[in-house]
């Protein structure tokens, strides 16, 4: 008797598991080329790969302005995170962040940083 009890509280996990929203998980290649193409940025302006992500989502305004506490004029930019993005805001936030890297960073840096930045940029393109 027990066993079928068991039995029947691991359906019923099983059955919420499937039942639960599934969040968009994009294309591994797309996301690791993004990745290594924010690596590079980083490298090439000399800071780590989570400062350029973020400095990018507000620069972007892939961010969210928060006030705290509550009655005070203290406001913070909070970038959103890309793990929470669905595949159209990714795809948004990336397009958004190839003119910025294009008009902020690829004319202050190095030329053959830039070169393979441009050509990281044309390869992310296509593999979404």
């Amino acid at each position: 008797m027990s066993w079928h009890v068991s039995a029947r509280r691991v359906n019923k996990k099983a059955d919420a598991e499937k039942a639960k929203p599934q969040l968009y998980e994009p294309p591994e290649k797309f996301v690791r080329l993004m990745h290594a193409t924010f690596h590079l940025v980083g490298e090439a302006m000399g800071w780590p790969t989570r400062n350029v992500r973020g400095w990018l989502a507000l620069m972007t305004g892939h961010y969210d302005s928060v006030v705290w506490p509550p009655g005070h004029h203290m406001e913070a930019m909070v970038p959103h995170s890309m793990a929470h993005m669905h595949r159209a805001e990714l795809e948004a936030f990336w397009e958004d962040a190839c003119d910025v890297i294009r008009k902020d960073v690829l004319p202050h840096i190095h030329p053959i940083q830039a070169q393979e930045i441009r050509r990281r940029i044309n390869d992310v393109r296509q593999n979404y």
